[in-house]
């Protein structure tokens, strides 16, 4: 069964917090917090705050927490904040201060296990 959770207007740039989603992609949850955990950057707590909401909700539909496993995570661009900073001589210079939306998918792996089951056996029948 699949968990869909999402973070929308994170004050971050989609850049920076795609570094972090890529190093918990396909991961155990509880390892993929500790992989933030020993993460320098800053942005780590929204995404830590994610995963255990996930984990929550998983409690709530009666799935075991121990099986549960990092499908899918993105990392999309939002809103951008316009702003300006000013120079010298009169001058202003626009700066834009992005915002990122992130979409956190978790499964257990027993259906993840039995949609591989049901493909290989589709497999076989195809090929015969």
């Amino acid at each position: 069964m699949d968990i869909i959770v999402k973070s929308k207007y994170i004050k971050t740039s989609p850049s920076k917090l795609r570094l972090l989603t890529n190093l918990v992609k396909n991961l155990n949850v509880n390892d993929a917090i500790d992989q933030l955990n020993f993460s320098n950057k800053m942005i780590k707590d929204p995404v830590i705050h994610l995963i255990k909401s996930g984990i929550s909700a998983a409690k709530n539909k009666d799935l075991d927490t121990e099986k549960l496993y990092i499908k899918s995570i993105t990392c999309n661009q939002g809103p951008a904040f316009k702003r300006m900073q000013y120079k010298p001589r009169g001058r202003a210079a626009k700066i834009k201060k992005r915002t990122s939306h992130v979409v956190l998918v978790i499964s257990d792996q027993k259906s993840v296990n039995k949609n591989k089951t049901t493909q290989t056996q589709l497999n076989k029948v195809n090929k015969e």
